[in-house]
């Protein structure tokens, strides 16, 4: 991946290779999620088993040479413990976590940066997206809107899907998952958060 800063664009870029210069491995990016209050950006390719973590460092005014930056980058793994099939960040500051399903797995994978902890729960059905919003928890004395997800199979054909209090997950494990039967594979999801709903487009059906 290579980084501009857009507002000197008479500094030299900056590349981060994903792959070491003595290795054979070729990735292809998928995904890329940016955290600004953090300084990260988080990178899913395809066939990893990693989430690769790309964090800036602030070197100040006077950090800088004359033509160079005043960032450094550095980049880091994030492990999935499955082959990474979506990711959403969630969360903010100390509190901000990454939501991976790992398809092959069958598992969602809660991950706190800071740290690279990392919290796997089985979701009993593969998983292949992840459609983030917020909603009130179960507690009824709660109504404060809580990170949550809908996760959804769009690869292999599986007729479930299962809502996550993302919030949860990593002190209440599969207490925090529910999982419901759908009438077919989907090949499509249309989120549409704003209106409170995600519209499922089956496979081989007009509905």
């Amino acid at each position: 991946v290579t980084i501009f800063d857009l507002q000197s664009l008479d500094r030299t870029e900056i590349s981060v290779p994903l792959c070491p210069s003595s290795g054979t491995c070729n990735y292809s990016v998928s995904q890329v999620v940016f955290d600004p209050g953090n300084l990260n950006i988080y990178i899913r390719a395809e066939g990893a088993k990693d989430i690769f973590q790309v964090a800036f460092t602030d070197l100040g005014p006077t950090g800088g040479s004359v033509g160079g930056n005043d960032f450094r980058a550095s980049l880091s793994m994030l492990a999935v413990g499955g082959l990474a099939a979506d990711m959403s960040l969630y969360g903010t500051g100390k509190d901000t976590r990454l939501a991976v399903v790992a398809q092959d797995s069958k598992s969602l994978v809660i991950i706190d940066p800071s740290t690279s902890r990392s919290v796997s729960v089985a979701l009993g059905m593969s998983a292949s997206a992840i459609v983030p919003f917020s909603a009130p928890g179960p507690d009824p004395n709660d109504a404060s809107p809580r990170s949550q997800a809908l996760l959804l199979d769009t690869r292999s054909g599986s007729a479930s899907v299962v809502f996550a209090d993302l919030e949860s997950v990593e002190t209440s494990g599969g207490l925090s998952l529910s999982s419901f039967s759908i009438r077919g594979p989907v090949d499509r999801v249309l989120p549409l958060v704003d209106q409170g709903i995600a519209i499922l487009l089956y496979r081989g059906s007009s509905g």
